[in-house]
């Protein structure tokens, strides 16, 4: 592990997350390095697109690279693994055989290690063997600063022809939300464990099932509190099922065969005792959120926008604020960069669902049913969400 004192250059919640976390947090910060990189310096661009990198997650138990490039363009992959700079010879001898692993799963891998001496190794274990497998090289510092600005790419990954990859549940890089209730939520983790306690063979499957019933029926409500009215269509089916069983894949609720894991146990218990629109809940469920679902990453881009526009002193309106953080999104390889994005008009903020859900979560305030005030921008409760974060803090790891 890196480094607890790593002086890590983050917003106020990475701040203060960083000593638990500082290896996912450096490789978030590397990996959109890399992206800027890849857009902006040829040398760096090797098998991929301009403009048309972004990072997506894993959603299995294995494997689980530490960040994965989509090139959306020529439909490409690319798995990393990332080692601290303190990493021993085994370490980094584990990490290469980890990137050869993850090429079973994606079009290509790559080997983030510090330049050691055994870094000569590795570069000459790749070549002799003919491997098409990246290796990049970085100063061993704890300092992340000095680690972004260091990169040095010792090995290119070559163009191949496509091969038959096994699969692997993946998708955006944060968690992808779409108008799940809490009562609805509560609901799925309680079909899970039911199922899992009958020795389902697909404990998944049988679970949404029985969601989509109470949907369908009418038995529950949406976010903001509306009874459900939804036809049981195939369409509605496979809708509903991608977003609810992606949501709870990337918060790790469940495992990959859906087995509740320790944190999706714990969140169904909070439910059970205090029900599913108690602050006990909701404070658990925007934890999870934030930390696993990673939308604390989606609530600073808000805010370095925001903070962007404030610092110039001018008035700034809806489209101007939209266009701002879609555009912060893209550079992120957060979201897939919009080409018309310079030209059309855009009034509707991005991400809306997941604001609405932010509101609901009391994460950040909103006047008179509106999120955006014109020159003023959102207006996020930073008290708050260090309060839902501080368990994962005091408890010393992200993922259940």
């Amino acid at each position: 592990m890196l480094s607890t004192q790593v002086p890590v250059r983050q917003g106020p919640y990475q701040r203060r997350t960083a000593r638990l976390q500082a290896h996912d947090i450096a490789a978030e910060e590397i990996s959109q390095e890399l992206i800027s990189r890849i857009n902006n310096v040829v040398s760096w661009r090797q098998i991929f697109s301009k403009s048309h990198v972004i990072q997506e997650s894993v959603y299995a138990d294995w494997p689980q690279p530490d960040f994965v490039h989509h090139d959306t363009k020529k439909r490409i992959t690319c798995a990393y693994e990332f080692k601290p700079h303190d990493a021993d010879k085994q370490e980094l001898l584990k990490g290469l055989g980890q990137a050869i692993a993850y090429r079973v799963y994606f079009d290509h891998s790559v080997l983030i290690a510090p330049e050691v001496s055994e870094i000569g190794f590795l570069k000459a274990a790749i070549r002799a063997n003919r491997m098409n497998i990246g290796l990049i090289g970085y100063s061993a510092t704890g300092d992340l600063r000095r680690m972004k600005a260091g990169l040095n790419l010792l090995v290119s990954l070559k163009p191949e022809r496509k091969r038959k990859l096994l699969p692997v549940d993946s998708g955006p890089f944060w968690a992808y939300y779409r108008d799940m209730s809490f009562e609805e939520a509560l609901r799925l983790l309680s079909y899970a464990r039911e199922a899992c306690e009958k020795e389902s063979e697909d404990i998944k499957d049988d679970a949404f099932k029985r969601i989509f019933r109470d949907i369908t029926s009418g038995q529950t409500k949406t976010l903001s509190g509306r009874p459900r009215s939804v036809k049981n269509t195939r369409k509605n089916r496979m809708n509903y099922k991608k977003n609810y069983v992606a949501l709870f894949n990337h918060l790790g609720l469940w495992s990959q065969t859906g087995e509740l894991t320790e944190g999706g146990r714990s969140l169904l218990d909070m439910g059970m005792v205090h029900g599913a629109n108690s602050w006990q809940f909701k404070d658990a469920f925007a934890g999870i959120l934030l930390v696993n679902g990673r939308h604390l990453r989606l609530v600073e881009a808000f805010k370095e926008c925001q903070q962007n526009l404030l610092a110039s002193k001018r008035d700034f309106n809806r489209e101007e604020y939209a266009k701002r953080v879609e555009a912060i999104l893209e550079n992120r390889g957060f979201i897939k960069r919009n080409p018309k994005r310079g030209h059309a008009r855009v009034s509707r903020l991005p991400l809306t669902d997941e604001l609405s859900l932010w509101s609901k979560l009391g994460l950040m305030k909103v006047e008179g049913r509106k999120y955006f005030q014109d020159s003023r921008g959102l207006s996020f409760d930073d008290t708050r969400i260090l309060h839902v974060v501080a368990p994962f803090i005091a408890g010393g790891t992200a993922r259940a």
